[in-house]
């Protein structure tokens, strides 16, 4: 744990996590860019009394490139009790403001927010300040997210692409989007109200075959038969959270999500 001394005048503590998960290598680098970040922390430090860095929490999973943490997912700590956990729990309770950074398999940058009664806050605070989001209907009850949030926290997950390796070109993607995060985090308002907005789109696979992304952000499907279908998925703002994870697809799998931009239900 890394604690960075602030405005002793704000109510307001800061939680940034990273390497809940041992495969999850991306996170814990950007976490340490940002509090390397001189003046980003300056900045920083008007808005909160402290700014924790929690870093490299699963040591055991990243030695070993493993998920969990001895067979326990540490992002569903509400559902144990032991030391390390603990330890992640005690920076929890003081804090005001938790970002949990997290990679993904083939994503872009982007918070992922749960579909629930906070869920009209983060998206409209996103948009405000062009952030890129994902609203998620099979989201976990048990995450250090939700769990949080039950608390009235302000907490949110950014995801990051990359499983198992490391891209500089991703980290320092995902750092122009943490930054505006960071910039503006102290501004959210939660105000708990029915979701209004339209959660992912999920795009399946129409037939089998071969499934990729073209330059237009078109949906292409080229069969075993050499026959190419092209599909137009996105329109203005639409962003493509997450890309194909693999090549070939069978008919009605899972390729990817959209989030369609400001639509409401």
């Amino acid at each position: 744990m890394y604690v960075i001394n602030g405005n002793k005048n704000s109510p307001n503590t800061l939680l940034i996590l990273s390497g809940i998960h041992g495969n999850e290598y991306s996170p814990c680098i950007l976490s340490n860019k940002i509090c390397n970040n001189i003046e980003l922390i300056s900045e920083l430090k008007q808005h909160y009394n402290e700014i924790i860095f929690l870093s490299n929490i699963n040591k055991e999973g990243l030695i070993n490139n493993t998920r969990e943490f001895i067979n326990i997912d540490l992002n569903r700590i509400y559902q144990y009790d032991f030391s390390t956990i603990d330890n992640i729990k005690k920076a929890i309770e003081k804090s005001t403001h938790i970002i949990d950074l997290h990679s993904s398999p083939h994503c872009d940058n982007f918070i992922l927010i749960n579909n629930t009664n906070t869920a009209n806050s983060y998206v409209e605070y996103a948009i405000e300040n062009d952030i890129n989001y994902l609203i998620y209907d099979q989201y976990n009850e048990y995450t250090i997210k939700h769990q949080t949030q039950l608390q009235n926290k302000i907490s949110i997950t950014f995801e990051m692409n990359g499983i198992n390796f490391i891209s500089i070109d991703n980290i320092l993607n995902a750092e122009i989007q943490l930054n505006k995060i960071l910039k503006t985090f102290h501004t959210i308002n939660v105000v708990k109200s029915y979701p209004k907005y339209k959660s992912q789109t999920i795009i399946t696979a129409i037939e089998d075959g071969l499934h990729y992304i073209n330059e237009h952000k078109q949906l292409v499907c080229l069969t075993l038969d050499n026959i190419e279908h092209i599909y137009n998925i996105i329109v203005d703002k639409d962003f493509i959270a997450t890309y194909p994870i693999k090549s070939y697809y069978k008919k009605s799998e899972t390729i990817i999500l959209i989030q369609k931009y400001n639509q409401l239900i």
